[in-house]
């Protein structure tokens, strides 16, 4: 139930100027799906649909490919990606000019680190730019919402409400007063 949809007593009820629903700050901030997904892709599978017995589908895995990375290469991928696709951290006051110095930093980092731990992650030498380019693409929409602060501020219209009162005139029209 949206907070329009309560009404007290006397006929108030507060309207969301935007939605606030947990699950759509999770829509717009939540990195999960996207993280499984890339974790996938690195290990040569994808989310299939499967069946139980009893005919009811849920979600299974099916290898379409060869592994990019061994299961070591695979989590130090995923922690670099999900520290860089924090939730947490989105709400940043990064420069255009800034933003772009900070791309092109964690991309010579993750060039070096996957250079630097070749072996030890079973990378091939033509997987290493698909890789990369591939993280890049994960998260510079992701850390895009940093510049300006822009994402705080939609965020913080999202949680913003309206209040609607009712009153009623002499001759019993109901006139809406709005306040924010």
């Amino acid at each position: 139930m949206t907070s329009s949809e309560v009404n007290n007593s006397e006929g108030n009820y507060t309207e969301p100027l935007g939605y606030v629903d947990p699950k759509v700050m999770e829509l717009r901030l939540g990195t999960d799906p996207f993280l499984k997904k890339f974790e996938l892709y690195l290990k040569g599978s994808e989310l299939i649909t499967v069946y139980d017995n009893e005919g009811r589908p849920g979600l299974g895995t099916r290898k379409i490919g060869t592994p990019l990375l061994n299961d070591v290469g695979i989590q130090s991928v995923m922690r670099v990606i999900s520290n860089l696709a924090n939730p947490q951290v989105v709400q940043g006051n990064l420069t255009e000019e800034s933003y772009g110095f900070y791309l092109a930093e964690v991309r010579q980092s993750l060039a070096r680190n996957m250079m630097n731990n070749k072996q030890k992650y079973g990378l091939e030498g033509k997987t290493y730019t698909e890789i990369i380019d591939n993280i890049m693409l994960f998260i510079i929409p992701y850390i895009s919402r940093l510049i300006g602060g822009l994402d705080r501020d939609s965020i913080s219209k999202t949680f913003k409400s309206q209040e609607v009162i009712n009153t009623q005139s002499k001759r019993g029209i109901s006139i809406p007063f709005v306040g924010k």
